[in-house]
């Protein structure tokens, strides 16, 4: 039998959040943690609400050919 074999520990990711609320106006979360856009993911949906919500919303795939500033 083969020893139980353990990874190595990972590396702790950069703390990229802040306490600033960038919505205005601000949803009511008290100890939200908002982070910066570093990644792009493409959702699909069937449609909005009319409160603009998404209706079944489903993550599609990561676009590394894309950059945050480019979408937002």
């Amino acid at each position: 039998m083969e020893p139980y074999r353990t990874h190595p520990p990972r590396r702790t990711p950069p703390d990229h959040s802040h306490r600033r609320r960038p919505l205005r106006p601000s949803p009511a979360r008290d100890r939200a943690r908002w982070v910066l856009p570093q990644l792009v993911g493409e959702v699909r949906y069937t449609s909005r609400t009319h409160a603009g919500r998404l209706r079944h919303p489903s993550w599609h795939r990561l676009r590394p050919d894309l950059a945050p500033d480019d979408v937002t």
